[in-house]
Order: C-alpha cells, then structure tokens, then sequence
C-alpha cells in the first residue's frame, strides 16, 4: 500500500513539476525516528512503559510458578485418586485462562500506556518540524526513517539540525 502510495506521489510531484503555470516549491526530508529518539522525554516514556512491562512480568511469572506447582502435583498424584486429578486439572485449566487473559490484559494495556503516553510528544514534534518547515519555506517534508517513502533525499533538506536546535537539543 505504501509503494502505490508512493507512486502516486511521485506521479503527480512530477505532473506538478511539468505544469508551467506551476510555482516552483520546496520539498525537505527529515528522519522522525531518529528526532524521537533524541529526545530526553522519549527515554521517560520508555522508562515508564518498562516499569509497567516489569509488573505485569512479575505477574506472569507467578502464575507460571503456579502453573508448575499444580503440574508437579498432577504428577505426583496417584492416578488411582481420580478425584483428586480431576480437581488438579481443572485448577490447572483455569491457571493456564487466568494466563492467557492476563498476558492479552498487558499486551493492550502497554500499547494504549505508549499510545497515551507518546501522542503528546508526536504532535510536540509535528507542530515544531511544520514551523521550521514554513520558516525555512518548505512547502513539503518527508519522513525518511526506514519505511518512510523516500528513495532519495538530499541531506542538503535535511530539518534534523534546525528542528534538534529549535528543540535545544545538542
């Protein structure tokens, strides 16, 4: 989808270019994933996602500690005692439930915690690259972090350096 994308972009930038009555514009690049990992808040962030990852980690190390103890003692358990086995195996189904809903809990809640947490930073980061860009009188700026649709760009366009400085980052 985005090569189609791409193609139409580059079809209608070059149908632009052709147009005579056209006016002539800008275009400049800039990788944004390497901008968002420069910046301090980003490894905040980071931070608090893992602190989050670790408790639910704690979590699920926990009932895999009780999902071995009840195996354990499945296998110790004589296999005459049905009653027994069969109160066993059920506390283990419910184990092995109580895991698989608890690991889906912590996929979705980490990536809603990073969607929070990171969207405030992303229009930070658009609102500061959209001025430079009118600043500097660049009609358009491409992402060219790995899959972001570039096939070229000229690191003469590049808005790393003016954005990181209007950022106050080194």
């Amino acid at each position: 989808m985005k090569l189609k994308s791409l193609i139409i972009t580059a079809f209608a930038l070059f149908g632009l270019s052709l147009n005579s009555n056209a006016q002539s514009f800008k275009i400049a690049h800039i990788n944004s994933q390497e901008l968002m990992d420069t910046l301090p808040e980003a490894d905040t962030i980071q931070m608090k996602l893992e602190a989050i990852q670790g408790q639910y980690l704690k979590i699920l190390q926990n009932l895999r500690d009780q999902i071995e103890q009840t195996q354990n003692e499945i296998n110790n358990t004589p296999k005459n005692d049905i009653a027994t086995l069969e109160i066993l195996n059920r506390s283990l189904n419910d184990l092995y439930g109580r895991y698989n809903d608890k690991e889906s809990e912590a996929q979705n809640y980490i990536a809603q915690k990073q969607e929070e947490l990171l969207q405030p930073l992303i229009d930070k980061l658009k609102k500061t690259i959209q001025e430079v860009a009118k600043e500097k009188g660049y009609a358009y700026v491409l992402d060219s972090s790995v899959g972001g649709g570039v096939i070229y760009s000229d690191p003469a366009h590049d808005l790393m350096p003016a954005v990181k400085a209007k950022l106050g980052i080194k």
